[in-house]
């Protein structure tokens, strides 16, 4: 199972269907799908981070289902959240995380130019800063500035199949440029 991490606007979505469609039998959960079944909810009155279990849930369907490639797209931005939805996960399957990242200007332009979407004005600020600080606990960097989708969709592959961005094993070596 690969997931994949990154502010909004990175590519996350983009690059999570093209993995997905490069295996016979992929599935791919979207964060912001998952969210969209919230319709209502009062501050303080339900459990925290629901829509991270809910993803690591649906996700472990698809496992247990045979599919051989399963892509989370999600914001995770920091090793706790991500050590939460691993949890929740609770499969013997192996779990590779990589961060899409590109600078804070070229993910607000894309996040600014999104069609048939709600714009995030500062939440992509704060979550760009946030991952930043974080960097190095929360999976393999794959920089998406200036590259194709399928440049990255080939990267991911290749650093998953060398054991790279396996969830227990990240180094804090990993530095955003």
């Amino acid at each position: 199972m690969i997931l994949l991490n990154g502010p909004p606007g990175v590519g996350k979505t983009t690059v999570a269907r093209a993995l997905a469609a490069s295996a016979s039998n992929g599935a791919c959960v979207h964060g912001d799908a998952l969210r969209d079944f919230i319709v209502a909810r009062q501050p303080k009155t339900v459990r925290a981070r629901t829509t991270y279990r809910a993803a690591a849930r649906v996700a472990a369907v698809f496992i247990e289902s045979g599919y051989d490639l399963v892509v989370v797209d999600y914001v995770f931005p920091n090793a706790a959240h991500l050590r939460e939805f691993a949890h929740e996960l609770g499969l013997d399957s192996l779990l590779y995380c990589f961060v899409l990242w590109a600078p804070l200007h070229v993910v607000g332009e894309r996040e600014r130019t999104r069609r048939h979407r709600k714009r995030l004005g500062r939440v992509v600020e704060q979550t760009h800063a946030a991952i930043e600080a974080n960097i190095g606990s929360l999976g393999q960097l794959i920089q998406t500035e200036n590259r194709s989708v399928a440049e990255i969709v080939a990267e991911v592959l290749a650093a998953a199949n060398a054991g790279l961005g396996r969830f227990g094993e990240m180094r804090a070596s990993h530095v955003a440029p």
